[in-house]
């Protein structure tokens, strides 16, 4: 690798300047709602209900006897008003048997309304919003249990929030089960197979927002549906226990956009691109070490090539695995005296920030039986897959690291490799719950350090939307790269790449968003990976075009020529001037696994962006529907005007498009089409 060259003072300062501006305008981006706006939360408590209540939703609790239940929620966008008799806003399944409702409970004192205050610190979108919100206090006659009741609406919100919590109070309270919904709804739809999964009724949505919570209906009556969280829990004196749940409106045939604007507004952070380098597959792989000069090497040479030239920040240079020494336990090995402290100025000439791998169950290999060999001798607590985050001693010493790290060396960005069963898990089972609540305390308390730190939780997780209450993007599961289908290895590993993706997201998860998926991005370097550039473009501009958060460059930048350079830059460029758009990502098209052409589509009022790609290798065709693959809102424009926004296309004509018409695409074998459309 060659050593670089100096940087003259104003250019650094006009790329600094660029760069900040670029990234002030990304991350001022927000999905809007797609239908009429919900307007400014309104609220009331009389003595016989509370309401919530906005232009697009009312939500009524009947508190006339002492009691507290649900009355009806009314989406006032269709004027449909399901009666929410009967119900409650919670249940508890004792150890025993015995179940507790809400409406055993007593209200104690009178229930209060009053306005949230905007944050404009919060790195949640919702907390940045004004809103109303009331609280009930609710006891039981045993006085063993008190709880808090909220009802949460912001300003804007198409949802309201009921956050729960339980606290044991003379003795300890042995939970089995939580639940959150249990309502009679004809054509309730549980939107996915895996845990934590959303429910849809006509227009609404239900859920319980735990990633481990389960959705399903009922075998007794099948028009009745039931959101729980199965795994026990004890509540010791004192101690408490916060739950949430949901229900939300959409405008007719906006299901998935109306939950992800949802989604935007709650998740840890909105949707950003992170554009990162990963060290894995091109120094420190397998059983080599990461040498702090190789890595500056590699700094250095993205420094130069990408923000030096091309003017593209690099959000974070990450170390995989290959910094520790395994022979103890996350401790740095001998080639890193200091830490990463040599580093630091290294990315801070680039505006970067360092990046860090971590597995809560060891890593993998060789390196992770030494890992559990010294861990074990340290009475660290372990399980069947390895490492147990929900050991107390384990636990503080995972947390203490991750924050030292923070605090030393100013970490923006957390790859977390390996947690429960690992593989392609749809859920957890009670054998690991407790390591998967661990870690979402862990993320808590991480967020609580540094809000806007990106976390990626990768192996052992699954396609539930309420991972995203606690990190940033998840795995779309499979092995890091595999083959399938024709052509080159390149093109079979994007084939499999996006396959696995199609199978275990789009069709386990329709509703989570395709924005926060680690899929393991653009891929060349020196270990284990195809090193032939042919079809290097194409795969960058497909995997840019997938709209996804987690932009990992898995690169040897001696690999890349100065065409790969500029592709790169020109579509993490793309990406970020339209991450407005890209936020709306879903999936259009077929199958890859099955040689279909596929691709994605995102609209924003501004414009949509429409991605095609055939992973055959004969000519194919597809007929589309642009207002259907846009899933165009009814007040949207019908006509768009579709571009390449490529460079190197700047002199093709334009496709004009009607929302109600078809159009043919036909796509050579392999190819990659990305369109830019304009309304007109």
């Amino acid at each position: 690798m060659t050593a670089r060259t100096s940087k003259h003072s104003f250019v650094a300062l006009a790329t600094v300047v660029v760069l900040l501006l670029a990234s002030q305008a990304r991350t001022q981006s927000r999905l809007q709602f797609p239908g009429p706006a919900p307007g400014e939360a309104q609220g009331r408590a009389g003595r016989s209900e509370l309401v919530l209540e906005n232009k697009a939703l009312s939500c009524t609790w009947n508190v006339s006897r002492g009691r507290l239940t649900p009355e009806r929620v009314t989406d006032k966008l269709s004027g449909a008003a399901p009666a929410l008799r009967g119900s409650e806003c919670f249940e508890l399944v004792l150890d025993d048997g015995r179940i507790v409702k809400a409406s055993d409970l007593k209200i104690t004192g009178t229930p209060k309304i009053e306005d949230l205050k905007p944050d404009p610190t919060s790195c949640r979108w919702a907390q940045q919003l004004g809103g109303k919100q009331i609280t009930a206090i609710l006891a039981n006659s045993d006085e063993d249990l008190t709880v808090q009741w909220r009802a949460i609406l912001r300003d804007g919100s198409n949802y309201v929030r009921q956050q729960i919590t339980f606290t044991a109070t003379n003795k300890t309270v042995k939970l089995k089960e939580i639940v959150l919904w249990d309502l009679a709804a004809a054509k309730a739809e549980v939107k996915g197979t895996v845990d934590g999964s959303p429910v849809a009724v006509g227009n609404l949505f239900f859920a319980y927002e735990h990633p481990m919570s389960k959705s399903q209906l009922t075998q007794a009556d099948p028009h009745r549906f039931r959101c729980g969280l199965p795994y026990g829990v004890s509540l010791e004196p004192g101690k408490s226990l916060m739950h949430s749940s949901v229900v939300g409106v959409a405008p007719q045939g906006q299901l998935r956009r109306g939950f992800l604007y949802y989604l935007e507004r709650e998740r840890a952070q909105p949707y950003r691109p992170f554009l990162h380098y990963n060290s894995w597959y091109d120094i420190g792989y397998g059983p080599e070490k990461i040498q702090p000069g190789q890595f500056a090497e590699v700094v250095e040479l993205f420094g130069q090539e990408l923000t030096e030239k091309r003017r593209v920040r690099i959000s974070s240079f990450v170390l995989d695995d290959g910094w520790d020494d395994p022979t103890t336990l996350w401790r740095f090995h001998e080639g890193f005296p200091r830490g990463f402290t040599p580093l630091r100025p290294v990315v801070e000439k680039y505006e970067s920030v360092l990046g860090a791998w971590l597995s809560p169950f060891g890593g993998y290999g060789k390196a992770k039986q030494e890992r559990l060999k010294y861990g074990r001798q340290q009475s660290f607590e372990t399980n069947k897959s390895g490492f147990s985050l929900a050991g107390s001693r384990y636990f503080g010493r995972f947390r203490d690291v991750c924050v030292k790290m923070i605090g030393d060396y100013d970490l923006n960005y957390f790859k977390f490799d390996g947690i429960g069963s690992g593989g392609r898990p749809t859920g957890t089972t009670a054998e690991f719950a407790r390591d998967m609540e661990a870690l979402l305390r862990l993320m808590g308390e991480l967020r609580r350090v540094k809000p806007d730190v990106f976390i990626n939780t990768t192996t052992g997780t699954w396609s539930s939307p309420y991972w995203l209450w606690h990190c940033d993007s998840t795995w779309r599961s499979g092995r890091d790269w595999g083959k399938h289908g024709v052509g080159t290895e390149r093109q079979q590993q994007v084939t499999y790449r996006d396959k696995e993706t199609y199978h275990n997201v789009v069709r386990r998860g329709p509703l989570y968003p395709l924005n926060a998926l680690m899929t393991q991005g653009v891929m060349i370097a020196n270990h284990g990976l195809p090193d032939a550039t042919e079809g290097l473009v194409e795969d960058i501009r497909d995997f840019f075009a997938s709209g996804t958060n987690c932009q990992e460059l898995y690169i040897t930048p001696s690999m890349m020529g100065p065409k790969h350079w500029d592709a790169l830059a020109e579509a993490a460029k793309w990406s970020g001037d339209n991450s407005d758009v890209l936020v709306d990502t879903h999936w259009v098209g077929g199958d890859p696994a099955a040689g279909q052409i596929y691709g994605w589509a995102s609209w924003a009022p501004r414009k949509g962006i429409l991605a095609l790609r055939n992973p055959g290798d004969k000519s194919s065709t597809i007929t589309m529907d642009i207002g259907k693959s846009f899933e165009l809102p009814p007040d949207a424009a019908r006509k768009y005007s579709l571009k390449s926004p490529w460079k190197e296309d700047a002199g093709s004509e334009s496709i004009v498009l009607t929302a109600g018409g078809e159009h043919t695409f036909k796509i050579e074998p392999f190819e990659v089409l990305v369109f830019d459309a304009t309304p007109l």
